[in-house]
């Protein structure tokens, strides 16, 4: 290994090693050839880097998911996001990709994962995270479609646009979220209250949620897994026989949720 790769490996492996890590000394050990002390110890001097760094990639954090802030208090929040920080490296070389696996993280986390709503309630505050740094690509129209003969819409392959998101939970997260937002003492009692199916986009360049109905949300769900419109249509079908799919499409190009449709060939 030269020596540059050497030195960041040894500098990375000692800012996001655990507390009782194996790694222990060999960080410290490794880079001591190449500090100057001056007085002040390598480890010493290292550790400000460490404290710096953890400080402000967990108020990056706090920015992404300010609705688990505010249901487990800003201490707990930031002793989970440490042990989140120091759970592995970071893999994506931007920012705004920071906290992608913190919704799994809170599942497993010794003490969060019997909270067991809070995985999902971050996981609505990554979605908003998402489509506010989707890329901008337009949205296709009703008009778009004209040119489609009608024999061929059963084979149509819609592609859902990269700033909407679709999110289900047998959790009240909206309720949750909302309330996360009010400046109350209110409380939820979640044997009492019911899941949700909500559609995640932007409202004036803003994250926002809107509830859709379960079934409008297995009509995109299928969709956005590469279904054609008549494959979506025969399993929407199948457990709501009342669904309007027309006026369901008709409204998903109102809103702008697809960028593309295709016709599938085989």
């Amino acid at each position: 290994m030269n020596t540059l790769r050497k030195i960041q490996n040894s500098f990375k492996d000692f800012v996001f090693q655990k507390r009782n890590s194996d790694l222990k000394n060999a960080p410290v050990n490794t880079l001591s050839q190449y500090i100057e002390t001056n007085g002040i110890s390598v480890e010493a001097r290292l550790k400000v880097y460490r404290n710096n760094t953890m400080v402000s990639l967990s108020e990056c954090l706090k920015g992404v998911f300010p609705t688990i802030e505010k249901l487990v208090g800003e201490e707990f929040f930031k002793g989970t996001a440490r042990a989140y920080l120091e759970s592995g490296p970071m893999v994506h070389p931007t920012l705004n990709k920071l906290g992608n696996t913190f919704p799994d993280f809170l599942k497993t986390f010794e003490h969060t994962k019997e909270i067991t709503y809070l995985s999902d309630a971050a996981q609505l505050d990554w979605l908003f995270n998402e489509v506010f740094y989707a890329e901008e690509t337009p949205s296709i129209t009703a008009e778009s479609l004209t040119q489609i003969s009608p024999e061929e819409y059963s084979r149509l392959q819609f592609e859902i646009h990269p700033a909407f998101r679709l999110f289900e939970s047998p959790f009240p997260i909206d309720r949750i979220w909302k309330l996360c937002r009010e400046d109350s003492d209110n409380q939820l009692d979640l044997s009492k209250e019911s899941g949700c199916t909500l559609l995640v986009s932007l409202e004036d360049d803003k994250p926002f949620f809107a509830a859709i109905e379960p079934e409008k949300y297995n009509f995109l769900h299928n969709l956005s897994k590469g279904n054609t419109l008549g494959e979506t249509c025969d399993k929407v079908l199948e457990i709501e026989r009342t669904f309007d799919i027309q006026g369901a499409l008709v409204e998903c190009l109102k809103l702008g949720t697809f960028s593309k449709a295709t016709i599938k060939t085989n």
